[in-house]
């Protein structure tokens, strides 16, 4: 009994032991990955627990504190059992840990989604029954969190599609928030076996990849639709796969496992026949003119059987012939005007494969406005689009052809000459009808008398009688065009030049008259057959010989630098003149702006002296050029740096440096000029290369206030 009792004492005093063992566990929490992140974005929190003693430790558990604007949504590890899940902050989450060896460890990725941006604190805890230190059962993670907008993007369309037929494909980007979004760009790459891709309005192509920028903003839950529609190729059996994303979000994507949207479409059997009809020549068509139509029919999809093209060809053409294109395989026959051709099947599966083209010439034989249409048809597969089995040549008009020569005479300008002087006039003739002219071409110059003619440029006509030829008189020239080389509708003859001499101070009206003794066409509108040209004639006692003197300041001078011109109008009689125009083009200028600084053209002065009546304007002309024009209302008799009118014209000249000329010209309308070569008169100058460059500088906002941001923009 002793030894009993002994005995029992020692095992009680062992149990009091192990109920009094303690165990320290020690609990940590580490964000892994970026901090900051983006909302929208999961963190994931290594969650650890340690057992810091030499004994085992029993299970326990550990809570976890899930803050307001976050979700757990799970853990993975030794650390097991997280209940609730998911669980939506605040809330709090308690996980089992199991059994621990002395020094023993598990461990848990534990992930919180954000659903707003801010700070953020998971904190951790172990219950403190049996832990001598309780201070290291708690532990928290603080993890900051920016603004993000988390975009979503699906993909609707067919799940299956007849090869040939239409896929019509819908994006849907939806903003799951937090934060409204800006910027997003859907791309789609053109899947294989798809053509022919119609993209929504703001997409651009770029190699084979559409891009379309959403520039929002889009709100919180706000989507936005994309349709694209494309023509299958592929053959069928096949698979079409389609994949699109959405990336570039401002602010930006936390969470991109929901940036790509992916849809396969089964492709099944069908064939899109097609056809298109061209016709030459375009326009319209003259009566007996050769008329080709051609047919050119193609497929998309699988190899189509059993083809028949049909076309009935109007009654205002004549079939002169048929002709498939070599080893095409068409067998053509025709009924009336009804052309069947017809063919066994294709060749192979693919996209707009051409089946051979089929031609048809014909003679325009009516007047009229026909329009021809062909249509294709097959037998199998299944055409998935009937729409496009027939096209037209557009509409033609067929009109009857016409002849009309249209005589036309030019000359002096003005029309004022002087006895004793020799003038240049033009002859040629204008083909106004709607047929090429061939033939001979007859000008007929009826010279008056007052009028010479002492030489002839021919320009590859032929002029009788030669020269002299004395008013009046007539002088006739012609030209042949031949079927080959015919006259165009709407081209001119080259000009005949006939120089001559004025003999007679009156009026001197100069007519030609066109006409064509073997022409292919008769000519149908006689009343412009005729041209003419009147001049007024005087001696040269009644003339005022008009020259300009024009000057320069500087000889050599810096891009952007002024230039004075002096432009002098001398009258050297022997009588007055009136109603004198002065041009110049003021060219290679800084701009064509006028100004006193930063412009091309400064400004313009007059010196009237004797002449009265002088005014001058300016206007631009293109980009670095101003038209400088006066008027002198009556120029006497006047001397060369004494008394004649000056304008003095101020330029700054742009563009590159090198050597210029300035010319101006002068003219009376009212009175006859005895010696046209001196009425322009210009100088040179040369210009050396500068660069003109200018700064400005802005603030904003302004007026500002005392602690206010500025903006200078320079």
């Amino acid at each position: 009994m002793v030894v009993f009792a002994a005995l029992s004492l020692a095992y009680f005093g062992s149990a009091l032991a192990v109920s009094a063992q303690s165990n320290d566990w020690i609990a940590n929490i580490n964000d892994v990955g970026f901090d900051p992140t983006i909302a929208g974005a999961t963190i994931t929190y290594q969650v650890t627990v340690d057992n810091n003693t030499l004994t085992a430790s029993p299970a326990t558990t550990i809570s976890l504190a899930i803050p307001a604007g976050t979700v757990f949504t799970g853990a993975t590890g030794t650390i097991t059992g997280c209940a609730p899940t998911p669980a939506t902050g605040p809330a709090t989450v308690v996980c089992t840990v199991p059994a621990l060896a002395p020094d023993g460890r598990v461990s848990s990725a534990v992930n919180i989604r954000t659903t707003a941006s801010g700070t953020y604190t998971v904190n951790v805890s172990i219950p403190t029954a049996n832990d001598p230190d309780g201070s290291n059962n708690v532990a928290g993670q603080s993890t900051t969190v920016t603004a993000g907008a988390n975009m979503r993007l699906q993909l609707a369309g067919p799940a299956s599609a007849p090869a040939g037929g239409i896929i019509s494909y819908t994006f849907t980007a939806t903003n799951l928030g937090p934060n409204t979004a800006t910027n997003e760009t859907v791309t789609f790459p053109i899947p294989t076996g798809l053509i022919n891709v119609v993209p929504p309005a703001g997409c651009t192509l770029s190699g084979a990849t559409y891009a379309c920028l959403i520039p929002g903003p889009l709100a919180v839950n706000g989507s936005v639709t994309l349709g694209f529609s494309g023509q299958v190729s592929a053959a069928s059996g096949s698979t079409i796969t389609a994949i699109g994303s959405v990336a570039g979000t401002t602010p930006p994507d936390g969470d991109t496992s929901n940036n790509t949207a992916t849809l396969n479409t089964s492709i099944s059997p069908g064939s899109d026949v097609t056809i298109a009809k061209s016709r030459a020549p375009a326009g319209t068509l003259l009566v007996g003119a050769t008329v080709t139509f051609t047919l050119s029919p193609s497929y998309t999809g699988d190899v189509p059987t059993s083809l028949v093209v049909t076309d009935t060809i109007p009654s205002n053409y004549t079939i002169v012939s048929i002709t498939p294109a070599g080893g095409s395989g068409w067998s053509c026959s025709r009924s009336g005007q009804s052309i069947t051709c017809t063919k066994p099947s294709g060749s192979i599966a693919g996209a707009n494969v051409p089946l051979g083209n089929i031609v048809i010439a014909t003679t325009a034989a009516s007047v009229g406005n026909p329009v021809n249409t062909g249509s294709i048809r097959s037998t199998a597969p299944s055409d998935p689009n009937l729409a496009n089995n027939s096209a037209t040549d557009g509409g033609a008009s067929i009109v009857a052809p016409f002849g009309d020569l249209a005589a036309a005479k030019s000359g002096p300008s003005p029309a004022l000459v002087v006895v004793g002087n020799s003038y240049d006039y033009g002859l040629s003739a204008t083909n106004n009808g709607n047929a090429p002219f061939f033939g001979t071409i007859v000008l007929t110059d009826a010279v008056p008398a007052g009028l010479t003619i002492t030489s002839y440029g021919l320009n590859g006509f032929t002029c009788t009688p030669a020269p002299n030829v004395v008013g009046p008189a007539n002088a006739i020239c012609s030209i042949v065009y031949t079927a080959a080389l015919p006259l165009l509708p709407g081209q001119s003859t080259p000009t005949v030049t006939t120089t001559a001499l004025v003999t007679s101070a009156s009026t001197l009206l100069n007519s030609v008259r066109v006409s064509s003794p073997d022409g292919n066409l008769p000519d149908s509108v006689p009343g412009n057959d005729t041209a003419t040209y009147s001049v007024s004639g005087s001696t040269g006692g009644q003339s005022a010989d008009i020259s300009v003197r024009k000057t320069r300041t500087l000889a050599t001078l810096p891009v952007g630098e002024v230039e004075t011109f002096a432009i002098e109008v001398v009258n050297a009689g022997p009588v007055t003149t009136t109603n004198v125009s002065v041009t110049d083009t003021l060219a290679q200028l800084m701009n064509s702006g006028a100004g006193p600084t930063g412009q091309g053209f400064i400004s313009a002065s007059i010196v009237a002296n004797a002449a009265t009546g002088v005014t001058c304007s300016n206007a631009a002309s293109g980009a670095n050029a101003r038209q400088l024009s006066c008027t002198i209302a009556t120029l006497p008799v006047c001397t060369a740096g004494v008394d004649c009118p000056v304008v003095t014209v101020q330029v700054r000249p742009g563009g590159n440096a090198g050597a210029r000329t300035n010319q101006a010209f002068a003219i009376s309308s009212q009175t006859a000029d005895p010696s046209l070569g001196n009425n322009t008169g210009g100088t040179t100058y040369d210009v050396e290369a500068r660069t003109d460059v200018t700064v400005s500088k802005t603030g904003a906002p302004n007026p500002a206030t005392t602690g206010q941001n500025l903006t200078y923009i320079i």
